[in-house]
């Protein structure tokens, strides 16, 4: 019983942590949505010459972009490992006292939690790609 209040509470941390991740990469989205969209100002005001904007905007975009697509790879993995490090928890306490806990506890108490499906990550890290093109596309 104490075990599964423990790995209970640790769940909660990984599934409040990775809420908070997303959130925060949220607002990031928007940083980098909105220096695409000075981006293309700048060049739509003047086509093949960017006006009034320095090399270095067009590149510290370059690079908020670049991190802004890190972190969201390093939150996926997050939930990948976290997902897995419970099941392996849940085996190898299985294997130890031999009760068969894992299915059940991964289906009821790991499967509904945030980091086991996450489709709002999945569409930042397409958007973030497409945006690190045009970013490059419009920086050069």
């Amino acid at each position: 019983v104490a075990f599964f209040r423990a790995l209970r509470a640790e769940l909660q941390k990984s599934a409040q942590f990775f809420e908070q991740a997303e959130s925060i990469l949220e607002i990031r989205r928007e940083r980098v949505a909105e220096a695409l969209r000075q981006l293309r100002r700048a060049v739509d005001a003047a086509p093949g010459v960017v006006a009034g904007l320095d090399a270095a905007a067009g590149d510290r975009a370059l690079a908020a972009c670049v991190g802004y697509y890190r972190d969201l790879l390093l939150l996926e993995n997050y939930a990948i490992i976290n997902y897995c490090g419970f099941s392996k928890i849940l085996k190898k306490h299985d294997k130890q006292t031999g009760y068969v806990t894992r299915s059940q506890f991964m289906r009821i108490c790991v499967a509904p939690q945030p980091f086991t499906h996450y489709p709002r990550l999945l569409e930042m890290i397409k958007e973030a790609e497409g945006s690190y093109r045009e970013i490059s596309a419009a920086a050069s």
